[in-house]
């Protein structure tokens, strides 16, 4: 039968996977690694005298270093009682060791030098990273490898981080993605590793604290060690300089592993027995070919096809799962996608292809955004689901030439990728260690090897239906049922139910095809078009800034006028159009960016959401034509701004004319591209995600909050909710006529293209899309940069607000305090607050977040609104929010204030150096020149030579002139933003935190009693409080645009 065939193969899998890598592999670790080819990195492979495998990566032009070391152990060897073990000791590697004992030392020190750390835990490895300055990076990489030789694991620690750990666990409990990723768990077969609660919390970390101690040093000496370790390391300096830092960093890591008086505790366990051949299947026959319906917090309807597949991970050459995720994902005519949801409106989207892929298992998944029509059709969305899988087992779906095509499209993005920040990608090079020979680390998820015809087709015979779990998210079913669970750890309602006779029956007769009378409109992709065969690039243009003037540090190359009708007088068209070709990295791909805008901002809420639905509809209405071209690697948007409408285009040059100008008409005439059932179910998402909105985390709502508080206009999500309720299709199929009939147009076209290449998209362009103005103002110059308006608050002045967060079951408070230092004199003024951001985010966290355990989330960060600068601490908590102000406060005085004010000139001008070393490096890829070259374009400020100026700035800063600025800034306005489910502030605190010392305020401002305090006790009613209270404040001037630069290429 195909499930003892799914079985078979399932076993031989996991075979593989326990054998590990065979002699073979191991020899070809040592071989060269394969990578892009404009990769400009060098790499090296050794094995230290140890056994510890290394992967070195010198980045010339990165000031930033980094190191990641992967430890192949997670969550599934936590002890079946102490769940989170895994998770706990990630977080007590980072709490000092023999040789750096202090508390948050390491973080410190980073913070100071441009760097930070992090970490994560999977089921099956433990990541943990860094990135600094690389003026220090030795320091910080003796300081990084004493973490895993001589850890403290104290048991004082433990009792704290357990708090933090919980802390984190309270930020997921209201969250749809952590919960229903823990109902998976919780049906699978009880035993098995994958039914486990993976992070921890108090509960189970603090039920026995010596157990979960005794289970940290089980865990940290049995298994990390050098068999289960892999380090990479990146850094400008050269090879044989890492190489040394390496093998002298982490010699001392233990080459085996040692348990020698370590108390067993039951870690890894439950491996133990999969290695003995039990349990390799997380679900039997008690939820295989069930409908699981999961309770949710948001208003969402997803639905996802869940099969368990054998590990893929021996297929990662064939990549046939990847194969069929690839035809079932395409959105082009004939598609899924374009029957259920551009035809019929019954989802807004859909995705498919592999999901888990453990050692022991795989899994592979269909998941479907269900419209509110698309919920009382389940049976027909899932009919056409099995229909396609049905479609895929023909011998024209399994063909080499769409195998071809995959093939080139992926080696594609390979050799042209751009690169990742030092500390992304040391991460993941060190996690695919775990996975593939050295020689493949780079290039293995990329690579399509070998076209498998029989592993395709074996592969879809295990996509049937006795292999199916359907999990449901929504926070109402059609057909409900009085038998609900509740997990245990977050409290998530969920329900299990045969799908015999209720969807089997169906699901069986689409997988053989027996349906195919009722999809008439499935097809299987034709050949795309969109191909790239020729990845040559143009000639540089002679008038381009040529690639050896941008060698200077802080060198940016300038975009450049080529069109100017203000300046030539045209009589109504008015475009603006600016080139810059990439003369640095030479990659094959163009970007053009063209923004149409009105006279006026769209401050009125109706006309606002009115653009972005048009937006919206547009970007909906090109999915499928574009199909071909996006799964070649071309992209596309369309957005509303806040006057007007933009649209970007990108992708390889070859077709990128071609492609433009599909976008472009279509776009034209948007009467022939929309539908009117598309509004519909458009209209009802952006409603239920606006609503979403306001059960966010309190953490992330509270920036609306002060935001509101500080800009106008701002319109909270009730009002848009309101707006959107109020418009017609008519409506948006007549907004381009009502208000994209006056506009100047601004377009930028950027890397490989010449002059004439640029002069012809920009002709195109103005052909295809509105270009004329006729008010007066828009025929004078264009539009200012931004409408906003940022309040200017009174010097000294003490705010709070005082609101219930949106969401009612969320348990947890958030406070945000703000001090505004208003605008910079000048680019000192502006390093300064990076000077701060750096020396004072190390301290806060350590001190609210790890000594205090106050909470996960401890931010303390800058904070710029266009050219209006602040400082901003944040913290989220289940203590109330009038307490945690107090901590804050209690920081800002008795160490904020005092660590600034000693601060010596050899501690201020190590932080000014890393910040000389950040603005001197080098862009890293077209991105940086594109996004710097924009910024300057989006401001209207035209600084191209911004770098260099700023470099020049930091001569001028000192130590006394940064005490000033901090002096200035804590005897600015103050408004303290705080969410609290709590009626009052009568909750008490553990005596232990509310015994910390709050004396000694070393800060000048008035005192608490001169706070002007507003407290709502309805959420809805915070928004019109916090603009009734905005509209009483001064103002900001608006910062007039600077003049077009000088038009030479005109």
């Amino acid at each position: 039968s195909r499930m003892a065939l799914a079985i078979l193969l399932l076993a031989i899998g996991v075979s593989s996977i326990r054998n590990g890598l065979s002699d073979q592999a191991i020899k070809r670790r040592r071989s060269e690694m394969i990578k892009g080819s404009n990769d400009p990195r060098e790499y090296k492979t050794f094995v230290m005298d140890n056994g510890l495998p290394v992967v070195l990566i010198r980045d010339e032009t990165s000031f930033t270093s980094s190191a990641s070391i992967n430890v192949d152990v997670g969550s599934f060897m936590d002890p079946t009682s102490i769940p989170g073990v895994a998770h706990f000791l990630e977080h007590m590697l980072f709490l000092g060791s023999d040789k750096y004992p202090e508390e948050g030392s390491f973080d410190k020190m980073l913070g100071e030098h441009g760097g930070y750390s992090n970490a994560y835990t999977a089921s099956e490895n433990t990541n943990y990273f860094f990135s600094v300055d690389t003026a220090v990076f030795e320091d910080a990489v003796d300081m990084f490898a004493h973490m895993f030789t001589s850890p403290l694991l104290s048991m004082n620690a433990t009792n704290r981080e357990a708090n933090a750990i919980n802390s984190e666990h309270s930020k997921n409990l209201n969250n749809d993605g952590w919960r229903f990723e823990q109902v998976q768990r919780d049906v699978a077969q009880p035993g098995h590793p994958y039914n486990r609660f993976e992070t921890g919390n108090t509960d189970t970390l603090m039920k026995d604290v010596d157990a979960s101690h005794d289970a940290l040093l089980q865990l940290f000496h049995g298994h990390y060690c050098v068999p289960n370790m892999h380090l990479t390391v990146l850094s400008s300096l050269p090879l044989s300089n890492t190489e040394e830092l390496a093998r002298k960093s982490f010699a001392d890591v233990r080459q085996t592993c040692d348990m020698t008086g370590i108390k067993d505790v039951g870690v890894g366990e439950v491996m133990a027995k999969i290695n003995e051949g039990d349990y390799l299947q997380p679900y039997n026959d008690s939820i295989l070919g069930h409908y699981v319906m999961i309770r949710s917090l948001k208003d969402v309807n997803e639905m996802t096809f869940h099969w368990q597949t054998p590990p893929q991970g021996g297929a990662w050459k064939e990549k046939n799962a990847d194969y069929v995720g690839s035809l079932l994902a395409q959105e082009g005519v004939g598609s899924l996608t374009a029957l259920l949801r551009d035809e019929k409106s019954l989802i807004g989207g859909l995705s498919a292809g592999p999901g888990e892929n453990f050692g022991m298992f795989g899994t592979f998944e269909v998941s479907v955004d269900l419209t509110d029509e698309g919920k009382t059709k389940v049976h027909y969305v899932a009919g056409a689901i099995m229909n396609y899988i049905s479609l895929l087992r023909g011998d024209d779906a399994v063909a080499s030439w769409r195998y071809d095509e995959l093939k080139t499209n992926s080696k594609l993005r390979f050799d042209w990728k751009e690169k990742e920040s030092p500390e992304d990608y040391t991460s993941d090079v060190a996690s695919q260690m775990q996975h593939y020979p050295t020689s493949h680390v780079l290039f293995a998820d990329y690579d399509y090897d070998e076209f498998n015809a029989e592993g395709i087709k074996e592969f879809l015979e295990i996509l049937h239906p006795s292999n199916l779990v359907v999990f449901h998210l929504a926070q109402e079913f059609i057909s409900e049922t009085n038998e609900w669970h509740k997990d245990k750890y977050y409290g998530v309602e969920y329900s299990t139910s045969s799908m015999k006779g209720q969807y089997s029956d169906g699901f069986y007769k689409a997988y053989e095809g027996e349906h195919q009378r009722m999809f008439p409109d499935l097809k299987l992709p034709q050949p795309s078009e969109y191909i790239v065969t020729d990845t040559n690039t143009r000639e540089i243009s002679p008038e381009a800034t040529p690639a050896d003037q941008l060698t200077a540090a802080g060198a940016d190359a300038p975009a450049k006028l080529i069109q100017n009708d203000y300046q030539k007088g045209t009589e109504n068209q008015r475009v603006v159009a600016w080139w810059l070709q990439d003369t640095q990295f030479l990659v094959p791909k163009a970007h053009v960016i063209v923004k149409l805008m009105t006279p006026t901002f769209f401050e009125d809420v109706k006309t606002k959401m009115a653009a972005q639905l048009f937006a919206a509809m547009a970007s909906d209405s090109l999915n499928a034509e574009t199909d071909a071209a996006t799964s070649a690697g071309y992209s596309y948007n369309v957005g509303s701004t806040t006057n007007g409408l933009a649209v970007s285009v990108s992708g390889f040059s070859q077709h990128l004319n071609k492609f433009l100008s599909l976008v472009l008409d279509k776009l034209n005439d948007p009467s022939k591209l929309f539908k009117k059932a598309r509004f519909s179910a458009i209209t009802t998402a952006a409603g239920k995600n606006l609503a979403n909105s306001l059960l966010q985390e309190p953490y992330k709502r509270i920036g609306s909050f002060l935001s509101g508080a500080i800009e106008s206009p701002s319109h909270d999500p009730v009002e848009l909710s309101d707006a959107i309720s109020s418009l017609e299709f008519d409506d948006i199929l007549a907004f381009k006529d009502q208000h994209l009939s006056d506009v100047a147009m601004e377009i930028l076209v950027f890397g490989d293209a010449s002059l004439d290449d640029a002069r012809a998209i920009v002709k195109s362009a103005a052909e295809s899309l509105p270009s004329s103005a006729s008010s007066e103002s828009l025929l004078k110059s264009l539009p200012a940069a931004s409408s906003k308006k940022i309040g200017r608050f009174v010097q000294g002045s003490k705010t709070s607000f005082r609101s219930p967060p949106t969401d009612d079951s969320n348990p947890n408070s958030c406070t945000l305090d703000y001090w505004q230092y208003g605008k910079p004199k000048n680019d000192t003024d502006r390093l300064y607050l990076s000077v701060l951001s750096a020396v004072i985010h190390g301290p806060a966290y350590d001190q609210l977040r790890t000594k205090e355990q106050l909470g996960y989330i401890v931010s303390a960060s800058g904070d710029r609104r266009g050219k209006v600068m602040g400082l901003r601490v944040l913290i989220e908590s289940l203590k109330p929010a009038s307490y945690l102000h107090d901590r804050i406060k209690n920081f800002m005085d008795t160490m904020a204030d005092p660590m600034i004010e000693k601060m010596t000139k050899d501690d201020f001008d190590g932080v000014v150096e890393t910040l000389n070393s950040q603005l001197s490096e080098a862009p890293q890829g077209p991105s940086d020149v594109l996004n710097t070259a924009y910024a300057e374009i989006s401001s209207r400020e035209y600084r191209f030579s911004r770098r260099k100026e700023e470099l020049e700035a930091l001569k001028s800063m000192t130590l006394s002139g940064f005490k000033r600025f901090y002096k200035k800034l804590r005897q600015g306005a103050q408004i303290s933003m705080q969410l609290d489910p709590t009626a009052s502030d009568a909750a008490k605190v553990d005596d232990e935190t509310a015994a910390l010392d709050t004396s000694d305020s070393h800060s000048s401002d008035a005192s608490e009693e001169d706070v002007k305090a507003f407290e709502v006790q309805d959420a809805a009613a915070f928004p019109i409080t916090l603009k009734d209270w905005r509209k009483d404040q001064d103002e900001y001037d608006m910062e007039p645009p600077s003049p077009l630069p000088a038009c030479d290429l005109c």
